[in-house]
């Protein structure tokens, strides 16, 4: 069987389950494939698990309740300090629950404490994990769909090197890569705004974790969401003559988990729904 991940022929005793967006991000039993058992290992912990230490990442995920195969909201802690004696403590939560605790005193705030005490924090963030992690879902996601139609007509080997980080060459140099990236946080190029705003729109009009392909002749621009938050995009180069479409002669798909389904529809069908939804909106507020 092939391995999208490490673009190889693998033996199914060496192949493992990937769930191409964790359960804990909102992913689901089914919307999987087959991968290479160490790079599945390797990823799960390089990629899945720290993108889930990004505080928006984090946030957005307790307030949709996802769960992994524990079934529990898992812990998550961050450091922060008191603006007026520099003290250090934690801000803790527990389930859907946080509270403020000191870790030298041992001492857990009320909450009318924690209301008025005036913190610096500095929540965790890593940019690259962002791009990593939108990378590792396009290709699994490419493959989940479209097969070796993604395969054969994709430009997949960037988007590995971007999921494995592999962006200096021999002499650390910074690599050129063909595809270019933007996320929520990003300085989004004048050309691109329209697209990056449809992106954060359709995310949050779907409200759940999603992937997005829009097709065009010769590129895909993919993007991710996660619990209706807009992770981030990347356009890559793509045979676009080769992948079948129902609407006009290039479109594109969500596929969105839904009420723990699975579902899939027209990019631009979606969209269509989204300003007749707006124009009537509009509508009634004027009649």
């Amino acid at each position: 069987m092939y391995c999208i991940y490490t673009d190889t022929i693998i033996s199914p005793t060496d192949s493992s389950e990937e769930h191409i967006i964790p359960l804990s991000l909102g992913g689901k039993n089914g919307f999987t494939i087959k991968v290479s058992k160490s790079i599945n290992s390797n990823l799960g912990a390089k990629i899945d698990g720290s993108i889930e230490k990004d505080f928006f990442i984090n946030a957005t995920k307790r307030k949709n309740g996802y769960k992994g195969h524990s079934k529990k909201l898992a812990k998550y802690r961050v450091y922060a300090t008191i603006a007026e004696t520099g003290e250090k403590v934690e801000i803790r939560y527990v389930g859907t629950e946080n509270y403020l605790y000191n870790p030298r005193t041992k001492k857990k705030y009320t909450e009318e404490e924690k209301r008025q005490t005036v913190l610096d924090v500095n929540p965790p963030f890593d940019y690259t994990i962002r791009i990593r992690f939108v990378a590792k879902v396009l290709l699994g996601t490419g493959y989940f769909i479209y097969g070796n139609t993604f395969k054969e007509n994709v430009d997949h080997e960037n988007l590995r090197k971007i999921m494995n980080w592999e962006v200096l060459d021999e002499n650390n140099n910074d690599i050129e890569f063909p595809l270019g990236f933007m996320d929520e946080f990003s300085n989004v190029p004048e050309n691109s705004v329209p697209i990056h705003s449809v992106f954060k729109t359709v995310c949050a009009a779907l409200a759940c974790s999603c992937v997005i392909f829009v097709i065009g002749p010769n590129q895909i621009i993919g993007a991710v969401g996660i619990g209706g938050r807009y992770i981030g995009a990347v356009n890559f180069k793509a045979n676009g003559e080769k992948f079948d479409f129902k609407e006009g002669p290039y479109d594109g798909i969500i596929l969105a988990i839904q009420n723990n389904k699975i579902k899939r529809g027209s990019f631009h069908n979606f969209l269509k729904k989204i300003q007749s939804f707006k124009k009537k909106k509009g509508g009634s507020k004027n009649d």
